[in-house]
Order: structure tokens, then sequence, then C-alpha cells
């Protein structure tokens, strides 16, 4: 090997204290994005390709303090621990000589909560609501796998545009992150104060053993903050703000700000109570009371406020904030989205209810076709949970035209029996609707079968396995349309016609798409189906339509070509040394990373038909 060509940081014997200019692993660090007191953060260019991510790096001379290091790489590891999607995400991490320690997360484009409540002042909590709510998102995902931020603050929320969503809400910096099983770890051990002053809950400034609560304390701070303006507690110095912390109660937001809502305000007074016990227990309790705090943000004026069922006179319930919503009279169905898309807040009102699906109103941005919504439907005396698949999107002008409000159609997925009994029960509550036929049971098994399976995921809609071929997804699809054909001659219910002629169309159209290698690209590109693909590039795919349809899609998933980069690497390398069977493995990862990678799919094919001439265990 030839020697390299010195490389600040990498070759010579002193470290730069900005390290621009500078090459890690394969990226060229371009510029500095910003800094803190354990390390920068830099943009990094990949030296072939260009893509960007985010490089942070343990600043030099803290690398001497083995605690501090662990504390670095801890980031990395509480995230990996989370994997949700209001968390940065973190691909890699290493160290290069003679003392950089850095890992590479994804690089995000838009602002901080910080920004924006700098340049806004108040925040409105139409604008304020939504982020809060995915902010606990986050934390419920990070609290259930055991790990604390413990220094959640504006500066550590970041905000993206993701689809119809301008405030995609990203929680970063896990620095000081606290894993509840790692209490006796160096670099978070009990009685240390560590995090910022003005976020601090009480029990953690005091240096006592803490859980998730510190973090919905914090994002109660943060919460008044974009209400007023202000932060609750400052003082010329830390102890004396910790002192606050502990001692003092600030005002209400809404008699700080008089257009404060006083429902976003109860949320944040909630959340900012000294006792954790008195707080919200759960990021998603918190959540839920936001989403309730929402709907009321959003009602005009004129409309009466909601009474929740069995609440107290309005004298007795100012004491504590409760969860309001809207009750649904009889015949009526409505529902909040509790997870699946964010920005769809409050109770959302439902129509055309059968036992395969219903039409949710919104003038909202809908969610994408084929998104998996997870939905609290409020009946009269209770509220069933439920899951199902957007399929449809009635715009505007559709609206106008059709008489009907703006919305999208969700079908049901695994509708439970209970849940399916109490909607049938509403609909022959409904002003008009008349009995109808009994149902027929042979076809109901059929129907019942079918109607359990996701519409959007032909796949299972024909019991296929992800690698089919174009061949077996036709055929199947003709056995199955034959199948529900036949049931046009039994005594079937208006409903049954209905999902029997609706489950044809939807069996139809999935044997063509699969069936279809260009039509195919478009069910397992979103999806991340690399096998599916595989088969289609072996059926007539273009390399070139993979490679565009790849454009897009690596735009909505910013790391993944850098992940796919670090198994092909593991993979080459195995290759070279004679271990063809671990290097597929690393080819297929890298393949689950970035499933429309035309190379790596190259790559794959020629090792696994190398493989498989060597012996039948390969095939």
């Amino acid at each position: 090997m030839t020697a390299d060509k010195a490389v600040p940081g990498r070759n010579s014997g002193a470290i730069p204290p900005n390290l621009v200019g500078t090459q890690l692993g394969s990226f060229l660090l371009t510029r500095q994005l910003g800094r803190g007191g354990m390390g920068a953060v830099y943009l990094g260019e990949h030296v072939l390709i260009g893509s960007k991510v985010a490089v942070k790096v343990l600043h030099p001379h803290l690398a001497v303090h083995a605690d501090l290091v662990a504390r670095f790489f801890a980031e990395a590891r509480a995230v990996n621990v989370i994997g949700h999607e209001n968390i940065v995400s973190i691909f890699d991490m290493a160290v290069q000589q003679p003392a950089i320690h850095y890992f590479i997360m994804e690089y995000l484009e838009g602002q901080s909560l910080a920004q924006l409540a700098d340049r806004s002042g108040i925040v409105p909590a139409s604008v304020a609501i939504p982020i809060l709510a995915q902010v606990c998102d986050g934390l419920g995902a990070a609290h259930a796998r055991g790990v604390i931020h413990r220094d959640l603050k504006p500066e550590n929320i970041f905000l993206t545009r993701r689809g119809g969503n301008p405030h995609f809400v990203k929680v970063l910096d896990f620095g000081i992150a606290k894993l509840f099983a790692d209490l006796t770890e160096v670099h978070t051990r009990p009685g240390a104060i560590v995090g910022t002053p003005e976020y601090m809950a009480p029990e953690q400034a005091n240096g006592e053993q803490v859980d998730g609560r510190i973090d919905l304390y914090a994002l109660g701070i943060i919460g008044y903050r974009l209400a007023t303006g202000v932060l609750p507690f400052t003082a010329a110095n830390m102890p004396q703000v910790l002192v606050k912390q502990r001692d003092l109660v600030p005002p209400a937001p809404h008699t700080v700000i008089g257009t404060t809502e006083r429902a976003f305000s109860d949320v944040i007074m909630k959340a900012l109570q000294k006792r954790p016990d008195r707080r919200f227990q759960t990021a998603a309790q918190m959540r839920a009371a936001l989403l309730d705090a929402y709907q009321q943000v959003r009602r005009p004026t004129s409309e009466q406020p909601a009474i929740k069922l069995g609440d107290r006179p309005s004298s007795e319930a100012s004491s504590s904030p409760t969860v309001v919503v809207r009750p649904p009279q009889k015949g009526e169905l409505r529902a909040r989205v509790i997870r699946g898309a964010p920005w769809l807040m409050g109770s959302l009102e439902c129509t055309d209810v059968s036992r395969a699906g219903l039409f949710v109103a919104s003038d909202a941005q809908p969610p994408p076709l084929m998104t998996r919504l997870s939905l609290m439907l409020e009946l009269e005396q209770e509220e069933l949970p439920c899951e199902g698949d957007v399929v449809r999107h009635v715009s505007d002008d559709q609206a106008r035209a059709w008489g009907m409000s703006p919305g999208f159609a969700l079908q049901f997925v695994g509708l439970p029996p209970t849940v399916r009994q109490h909607l049938e029960q509403l609909r022959q509550d409904a002003p008009g609707r008349a009995l109808e036929p009994q149902e027929d049971s042979v076809a109901e098994t059929l129907l019942g079968r079918l109607r359990a399976i996701a519409p959007g995921d032909p796949y299972a809609l024909l019991g296929l396995k992800p690698d089919c071929s174009g061949a077996k997804a036709r055929r199947r699809a003709q056995e199955l349309s034959g199948e529900l054909e036949r049931l046009s001659s039994r005594p079937l219910t208006p409903d049954q016609q209905r999902e029997q002629r609706h489950h044809l169309t939807q069996v139809r159209e999935a044997g063509e798409r699969l069936g279809t290698p260009s039509s195919r690209l478009g069910v397992d590109l979103p999806r991340g189906n690399w096998r599916g693909l595989a088969q289609a590039l072996q059926e007539g795919l273009t390399a070139d339509a993979l490679d565009r349809a790849r454009e897009g899609w690596l735009a909505s998933n910013p790391g993944a070509a850098s992940r796919a980069r670090i198994h092909q690497a593991t993979a080459q390398a195995w290759e070279s040394r004679g271990a063809a069977d671990q290097a597929l493995l690393e080819y297929e990862r890298g393949l689950q990373a970035d499933p429309a990678n035309v190379p790596l799919h190259q790559r794959h094919a020629a090792l696994r038909e190398r493989l498989a001439s060597q012996g039948p265990e390969f095939a």
C-alpha cells in the first residue's frame, strides 16, 4: 500500500479546533453546523457520490476523559435502542487517529424549535400543540425502551418538512441520555446534575433518581415558552434557577398572555407539577391531553364548549385539567387519530360507516394513500381502538362537486368482533335506516377472511411471499377472483354485495400490480421489499426505471444510501477474504437499507449465482 497524503485529523499528530476540510471515513467535513459543550456537528459529504450526512465530533480536549467518551457514544447507543421516526437516526460511529471520536447522523434541513420560538415570540397553540404532540410520540418510544433524554429543550427539537407537515419533529442530542437499567454507569451516575437548568425538573436538580417524567416536565417548560414567549424560571446563576425550579410555581400561561387558550395552559401547568406523581405519568397521557386541548383550539368561537360525559360542574373542575371530548350523538361516530398522522388533531367526524371502513371528514392534509392509521373511535358511552389503511382522498374541489366534506376513506384492518358489533349497532341507530336481510354465512367466511387483510398489501391479499414470481401472482389472482365471482349466485346482503365487488376489484388490481414488473415497482419500493424488486428486475424491469424511482425514494429516506454503503463495504471485505456466505448476508442488509440500489442488486445476484453453483444448499 502507498502512504496516504496527510489529512488533517487523520495522519497528523495534532487535532485542529475546527475540522472543516478533514475527512472522516468516507465523508469530507465541509461546514460546521453547530457547536455545544460536548462536541461540534459538521456537514459531511461523501467523497465519491456526494451524499450528505451530519457528523458529530467529540471535542478533542474531552477525548482524554474515558467517562466523557462513554457519554458521547451513549448517544448513538440510546438512539439505536429507540428507533422512532421522531428521533434523529444515527448510522455509524467510529474513532479516527489520533483521537477523533465521531458518529454519523441523518442530515436534516429546516430549523430548531428554538429558532421558531425566537422568530415568532409567541407560537400559536395551533402550531405549538402538534409539535409538542410529536415530541410526546418520540419520548414515548424512548421511555418504552428505557431511555430518558434528560436535556430536552427547544434547541434539541428540530423541525423539518415531511409530506404535508411543515413541522415534522426530530428530537436530537441524546448525549446525556440515561438508560433506566443503567444507573451504575459512570457517565450517568446518580447524584450527578446534568442538563440545562432552565428546563430541569426539581428531582433532577436535586440529583435524585429520575425517570421519564423529567422529560415531560421539560416539555412543559418548552410549552410555557411557546405559549408566553418567556421562560417560567430565570435567574442570574444556575443555583438560583434550580431553587426556583424546586420551590416556585409560575403563573399559568393564560394569565400571562390573555390570548393563550385555557386548555393548553392547563396541560402545561399539569406537566410543571413539582411532584412527579402529580404530572402526566406517561408521554401518551400528555399527548392525549394536548390533542384534547387542540380540539378546543380549533373549535369556532361561536360553538358551545364540548362537555365530557360525567364531567363535574365547572366550578369544581377548575382545580385540574380534564380531557374534553365532544360526545357523539345517537347514530353518530367521531374518532381521533392516535398514530400515523400526527398533524390530524382532535375529534374528527366519521361518515359512511360500514363493516369494511368509514370516511373521515377533515379539511387538513390527508395522509398518503396506504398509510396505516390507528384510531380511537368515540362511541356514545366508550372508546374503542381500531386500525385501517387510507384508500382514497376526497379533495376540496371534489367535495364541492359531490356535495360532501373533504377528507379520506379508511378501510379497516383486523377489526375486532366487539368493535364490529358496535359499528353495526351504530348503523342500525342511524336515522332512516331499515333493517337488512341476514348475512350469507358461506359468503361471510370468504369476505371475513379478506376483510381482515390490509387492503393495501397485495401480497397478503393473494397469500403470496414477497419474492413470488409475476406469473404466480397472476395465477393466484385468477383463482381468488373466481371464488369471489361465484358468490354472486348466493343470497348476499347489500353490504356483502358491496364488499364482494370491492374485494373482486382489489384482487384483480393486486394480480395486475404484482404480475407486471413496472407496476410491481410501485408496490415494492415504498415497502422496502428488495426481494420483490429483484424479481421484477429478473422479469423485465429496467435498471434505468429503478434508478429513477430510487431518486425520489432516497429523498424521503435520508441516510438509506449511507447505511447501504457501509454494508456494501463490509460485504466486499468478506468477499476479499473468501467468506462468500457472510458477504451475501451483508449485501442483503444493504438492500434492506436501500432496496432500489441497482449495483447492490447486481452484486447480490452474481454472488448468489456463484454460491448456488457450489451446491443446492445455496440455491
